[in-house]
């Protein structure tokens, strides 16, 4: 089963409030928090970008960052959504990041998670900020009760 979910993708500082894992939200209870930073520099010191590009992501992720005006920038932000997605979701099931298609488009995203293991009701929020040569991702993932 794959489940596209559009997602809130906010650039700026992120905030992390106390018990966020017990809040309501409008309704929505959160199951998991992942967050994950990288620099963004190390996306240019690959040693074989390519085949970790293969390897990692989805042909439409590959032909956006071929597209890219920053691919070390768009790469490394797409990596932490990836990573901090596999964190939120790590209790409910076990992903891999080619399983896990990050398509940002401006201030939006679309994350497909592509695994029968992921209920289609979920609810997750993004926010991602990238000061200087670091980009971080929080992502928080939520049901309605």
């Amino acid at each position: 089963m794959s489940i596209t979910i559009p997602v809130l993708f906010r650039f700026g500082m992120c905030t992390l409030k106390r018990g966020v894992t017990e809040r309501k939200e409008q309704g929505i209870r959160t199951i998991g928090i992942g967050i994950d930073i990288e620099t963004i520099s190390r996306f240019g010191r690959l040693k074989r970008p390519e085949a970790f590009f293969i390897r990692f992501f989805a042909a439409a992720e590959r032909d956006l960052l071929e597209h890219s005006d920053n691919r070390m920038k768009l790469s490394a932000v797409m990596w932490v959504v990836k990573e901090a997605v596999i964190k939120a979701l790590w209790q409910q099931v076990q992903l891999l990041p080619s399983r896990i298609e990050v398509l940002p488009d401006g201030n939006a995203v679309q994350v497909a998670v592509h695994h029968e293991g992921v209920p289609g009701d979920l609810q997750i929020s993004v926010e991602v900020t990238y000061p200087d040569d670091q980009v971080m991702a929080v992502v928080r993932v939520g049901k309605e009760e």
